[in-house]
């Protein structure tokens, strides 16, 4: 029986423990499932969010910043919406709250921005 390397729940778990990682401030655990992730999951925010929220559990806000200001690769709009949402997160925490208001109002307007609306205070819903 011929069967892919792995299949939706083996990525799922994979994501789980990237996260796990980035809630210990496991910076190089999350960098190395979320690289081997990546690839897998082209155009997924998953991976590059785990590796973020690892150097911020770490400390390293402004690390955190350059992970997510990086264009993800075949990204959806919904994908590239979450993304913008933790990069406008890593901005505030880096000290840079005119960019992160910048960066979090835009991914508001998405349907997919419900955190970036719930950072900014302005309930779940899209404005329409």
């Amino acid at each position: 029986m011929d069967r892919a390397p792995f299949d939706s729940a083996d990525l799922q778990l994979l994501q789980d423990l990237a996260l796990v990682a980035a809630g210990l401030a496991a910076v190089d655990e999350a960098d190395a499932i979320a690289s081997g992730l990546q690839p897998l999951q082209p155009g997924r925010a998953g991976p590059v969010i785990a590796q973020a929220l690892a150097r911020l559990n770490a400390g390293r806000a402004d690390d955190a910043v350059q992970c997510l200001a990086r264009e993800p690769d075949r990204a959806d709009n919904h994908e590239q919406a979450m993304q913008q949402s933790f990069l406008g997160l890593a901005l505030h925490l880096a000290g840079r709250q005119s960019d992160s208001r910048r960066v979090l109002t835009a991914a508001a307007a998405h349907p997919a921005g419900g955190l970036a609306r719930a950072m900014l205070g302005l309930g779940a819903e899209p404005a329409r």
